[in-house]
């Protein structure tokens, strides 16, 4: 490593020098509130103090930050390379800074200005031509940006993001300085800009780490960048990875540009995977969340979210035989599975599946559900196989949540199904059904029926479980009404809402029958199946406001929950209520057990004969 250097801005851009943004390193993600406005009054300060004491010397330097170069070789006489292992945000607003001084002060015909700016924002001589030109060469993601950016003439329209918003930012900031009456400085346009110019150029300075050949790049990034930074888990993946395709010499950039690109930092995805998104009760990022599914798929353990980067360097990418080829069609591949879990039709197999997972707000048997369609996709088994499994997780999950059994050994139940599937990569369908019949223990096993029925039919529901588990079971007792084969196969509307037919405030308009027994005790009784499922049922939000306390029949045209929910609701769920010439505590009995066993039958238990088809 060379000696650390202190150059000033005019040092570091002098000429016969350009800067290299490899195409590992992140998109530039610098935004105006951030970072261009604290950048811009830092340079505002550094102004006002050179012009309180123009003889200050040192002292009236301001520090940037520290970049990290790895110097390249060139030719003699020719545009000396320098590739940007950190710190490529910093050099490419400052960069941009200069092109949006440099065009106001063409506005304002400060030719000496202009001429200054110029030597520093571009390479002139021998073997300054096309791209070499240029004092940054931005990854490709941002190139066209930037250069327009340094080449526009029309400072209007240009997006709030990226080189050309920081452009536009700091060609504002710079037009409202200029004119700004309260700057104690010269009141002509060309003597604060020669002061602004001289202040950029001379008063800023950055710490440059130069690395020679001897120094390895990727270690010194990842000592700089993995702890406490706003790099993620997969930035550092991703740079960790191309890193190594370009010391290698293989096919680094068409990597990139065909397969990493498209799949998670395409504009058109508007940050889809650096978007947040809570699974369970965190918080992270979904590049973030896939990283940990896709490590725990990949090594069969379950991975700590804050050693998602350390262990794949560690188990992944410094495997015997590991290529970083291979490695990024197969991150590229799995990312696609995995974000099309999103968008799979509800009325398929795996489709219910991860909507069921979402209302019972659980992520983590998602790399189960990697595994079994990755192993579709490579040819190890059909999809038929893959959805059976699928099916017996599903139903050994939501048995479990429907008796709120505790999810605390998940992990460790994940991670015994994951080493099962890894060690029979030929049947992971079966082995993943296996691990799930063999749980025995309480905070493991899968449920049996008449553990479940009990609290179905005779156990308050409502309140019990929360509202997205009851929709989900009430929605999948409307599924199987359908499943006779003479039904439309139509995915039900999102939103519904669950409603007591029997009101929870039913002393108005629904008095207890006369029928001798003490009024304490049939009230009692009615209480007691008033959260039952027999009792629940779903309509849309406009209908259940609609039904709210009203009687089950009503006389002379007034409300009648009976007439309303045949009327206005096409579930068949309540086609059948509409079919009761009353609603008591018997109805919800048998209702409750019809209902009962409808979910029995969507989610079979683990003695069912259809697991052995596996």
């Amino acid at each position: 490593m060379l000696q650390p250097e202190t150059p000033t801005v005019v040092k570091l851009f002098s000429n016969g020098i350009q800067f290299e943004i490899p195409v590992y390193q992140r998109a530039y993600v610098w935004t105006a509130e951030a970072n261009w406005a604290p950048l811009w009054q830092d340079v505002v300060d550094t102004v006002a103090r050179y012009a309180a004491a123009p003889d200050g010397g040192e002292r009236l330097k301001h520090f940037l930050g520290p970049i990290v170069l790895h110097q390249r070789t060139h030719a003699v006489g020719g545009i000396e390379r320098r590739t940007v292992i950190d710190g490529q945000q910093r050099l490419t607003t400052l960069q941009l800074l200069l092109a949006a001084v440099r065009r106001v002060a063409v506005e304002h015909d400060c030719t000496d200005v202009v001429d200054e700016l110029t030597s520093i924002l571009e390479n002139r001589g021998r073997g300054a031509d096309g791209a070499a030109r240029q004092k940054i060469r931005p990854s490709r993601r941002d190139r066209e940006q930037f250069l327009r950016a340094l080449s526009t003439t029309d400072v209007d329209g240009h997006p709030d993001t990226g080189p050309l918003g920081a452009f536009a930012f700091f060609h504002r900031a710079v037009h409202d300085w200029l004119t700004d009456v309260e700057v104690p400085l010269p009141p002509d346009p060309a003597g604060r800009l020669t002061v602004l110019q001289d202040t950029i150029m001379d008063l800023l300075f950055v710490v440059a780490i130069n690395l020679d050949d001897a120094d390895n790049p990727q270690i010194i990034f990842e000592t700089l960048n993995a702890r406490g930074t706003a790099l993620g888990a997969l930035d550092l993946v991703k740079n960790a990875l191309f890193a190594e395709l370009e010391q290698r010499g293989n096919r680094a950039v068409e990597l990139h540009d065909e397969l990493w690109e498209p799949t998670f930092e395409a504009v058109s995805d508007e940050g889809y995977w650096s978007n947040d998104t809570e699974q369970g009760r965190r918080s992270r990022s979904r590049s973030s969340w896939f990283l940990m599914h896709w490590l725990a798929a990949e090594l069969g353990t379950v991975v700590r979210a804050d050693r998602l980067y350390e262990t794949f360097r560690r188990d992944v990418l410094r495997a015997p035989g590991a290529d970083a080829a291979e490695l990024v069609r197969r991150l590229c591949r799995d990312a696609g599975i995995v974000r099309s879990f999103d968008d799979l039709p509800v009325t398929t197999v795996e489709g219910r599946f991860f909507a069921r997972l979402r209302s019972l707000d659980t992520t983590t048997m998602h790399p189960v559900a990697l595994l079994l369609f990755r192993s579709v996709v490579d040819g190890v088994i059909a999809e038929e196989r893959r959805n059976l499994a699928l099916s017996a997780l599903e139903s050994w999950l939501v048995r479990r949540s429907i008796l709120r059994l505790t999810s605390q050994s998940y992990n460790r139940i994940l991670a015994t199904m994951l080493a099962a599937a890894k060690s029979d990569p030929s049947r992971p369908d079966r082995a993943a059904i296996d691990s799930l019949r063999a749980n025995t223990a309480r905070t493991s096993r899968w449920p049996d029926d008449d553990e479940l029925r009990w609290r179905l039919e005779s156990a308050p529901l409502y309140g019990y479980l929360g509202t997205p588990r009851l929709r989900m079971l009430l929605e999948a007792s409307e599924l199987d009404l359908r499943s006779s084969g003479r039904t439309e196969d139509i995915a039900l509307p999102r939103g519904l809402s669950v409603e007591h037919v029997l009101p929870q405030s039913w002393g108005g308009s629904w008095p207890l029958p006369d029928t001798g027994t003490d009024p304490e005790e049939q009230a009692a009784e009615r209480n007691s199946r008033l959260h039952r499922l027999g009792n629940l049922t779903l309509v849309t939000q406009p209908l259940n406001a609609h039904l709210s306390n009203a009687p089950w029949i009503g006389g002379d045209g007034a409300p009648s929950k009976r007439r309303a929910l045949g009327e206005h609701s096409l579930l068949l769920l309540n086609r059948d209520l509409a079919g009761s010439e009353v609603w008591d505590e018997d109805c919800i009995d048998a209702r409750g057990r019809a209902l009962a066993d409808r979910i029995l039958r969507t989610w079979p238990g683990p003695d069912d004969s259809r697991w052995d088809e596996a």
